[in-house]
């Protein structure tokens, strides 16, 4: 009986929703533009922080640094 119930469960995943539930295709791509769009800007956003503080951090070797 768990088996079944876990087959079932399995095949259910592995088939994905039916179209009919599915979000329009258009919808579908244009939110993933947008999330990948708002992603590249936050990292944009942390690169350049990182740069920051690489360039505020303290010299451990005591050596001169070029920026």
């Amino acid at each position: 009986m768990i088996y079944r119930a876990y087959v079932q469960a399995k095949k259910r995943l592995r088939d994905g929703l039916p179209p009919a539930k599915r979000k329009p295709l258009a919808e579908r791509i244009t939110a993933l533009q947008d999330e990948n769009r708002k992603l590249r800007q936050e990292n944009e956003a942390l690169l350049e922080k990182f740069v920051t503080w690489q360039l505020n951090a303290p010299n451990p070797t005591g050596c001169a640094r070029t920026r």
